[in-house]
């Protein structure tokens, strides 16, 4: 009976820590496409409204509407980049703990082969001196 890898507490938790790592980048990714697409539709927005004013008042309406809309598309422009910088760092912890876990699911597959082998080898042991017992009886009794 082959023996356990003796990393297997250390692997589990470094695979809990790349699927957690995993959750926070795909957050972050959804976070930034989220804000990307409020900006699109604040754009969308802004160039479906090209009515020709009637009066004054209603020109000063729609030009402190879109000073506004400036102002809220710089801030998008803002959240934007903040999320990207965020989905960045995400991803960078999340290959930093894939690169933890690779080394480990290595040397936890060349374990499994070796304790295989070594299953193998006994069996094969086994084999070989039931063989012989088999042949010496034979020749014993001849």
């Amino acid at each position: 009976m082959a023996k356990l890898f003796p990393l297997l507490g250390l692997l589990r938790v470094r695979t809990v820590q790349q699927a957690q790592a995993a959750v926070v980048a795909a957050t972050a990714v959804r976070h930034a496409n989220s804000v990307r697409v409020r900006r699109q539709a604040v754009v969308d927005e802004l160039g479906r409204s090209a009515d020709t004013p009637a009066n004054p008042e209603v020109m000063m309406a729609i030009a402190a509407a879109r000073s506004s809309s400036r102002g809220m598309l710089a801030e998008l422009e803002s959240l934007i980049a903040l999320a990207d910088a965020d989905a960045a760092a995400a991803n960078a912890s999340l290959a930093e703990a894939r690169s933890k876990t690779i080394p480990l699911e290595k040397m936890e597959l060349r374990h499994r082969n070796d304790a295989f082998a070594e299953d193998l080898r006994i069996e094969q042991n086994t084999l070989d001196e039931i063989a012989t017992n088999s042949w010496h009886r034979a020749r014993a009794a001849v």
